[in-house]
This record gives C-alpha cells, structure tokens and sequence, in this order.
C-alpha cells in the first residue's frame, strides 16, 4: 500500500498529467501542490499554480490525444520526498517517452517537481 506522500505522485500523474480539461486540471493542482510550487523540466522551469497548468496544457497538446501517461511500477517515497517512473504513449501501446518524476513535498503536498525525460 502507497503512504500519502507517494500517493501524491501517482495523483499528479493520473488527475493532473492526463486531465486534458485545463480547468478541471487546476482544482486538482490547487489540491496537491502548494501555491508557490515550483515545476523543473529540462526546457525550462513554471512558477505557480497558473503557469504550471499553462505548461501541462501546453505539453498534453504535443501529443495525441490518444496518449496517456502510466506509473513504471510504484511511486515511492522518503522523508518528504517522493518519486515515480512513468511512460507516455497509446494506451496500453509502447511508451513514446518514458521519465521519473521527483518531488519535494511541504505540508503534505507538492513543493517542487522535477521531471527527467529518458527518451
């Protein structure tokens, strides 16, 4: 069974990264991340609830809409910090993209995210 902390990461990646609806997107983000949050990826960084969900948005729009992120295994966690490996591509299909997402966690939620993309 997933602790809370890990939980918090697999939560990101089935509510936040596949929700394609940018407004149901952010309640989630206003839930699980706090309002400073910031979100690293190798392009650059997104400070703030707002440009973190501009980024997904504009991330999910570079793929098909058929693409999906899935958990690599389970997301686990260590004294507020957590990680999860995923893959994006055709449900159920071969992964497109594969990558870890690691995050600092505060007060029970995300404080920072990082995302390292294995192509």
């Amino acid at each position: 069974m997933l602790d809370e902390q890990a939980q918090l990461l697999t939560r990101n990646l089935s509510d936040v990264f596949n929700e394609r609806n940018a407004s149901k997107r952010l309640a989630v983000i206003g839930e699980i991340y706090i309002e400073g949050a910031t979100f690293f990826e190798e392009d650059g960084s997104f400070q703030g609830l707002g440009p973190i969900n501009e980024r997904i948005t504009a991330l999910l729009h570079s793929f098909p809409p058929e693409f999906v992120f899935e958990p690599v295994g389970q997301a686990m966690s260590n004294h507020n910090v957590a990680k999860l490996a995923w893959s994006l591509g055709p449900e159920n299909g071969p992964p497109a993209v594969m990558g870890i997402d690691v995050a600092i966690l505060e007060k029970g939620k995300i404080a920072v995210l990082y995302v390292f993309i294995d192509v």
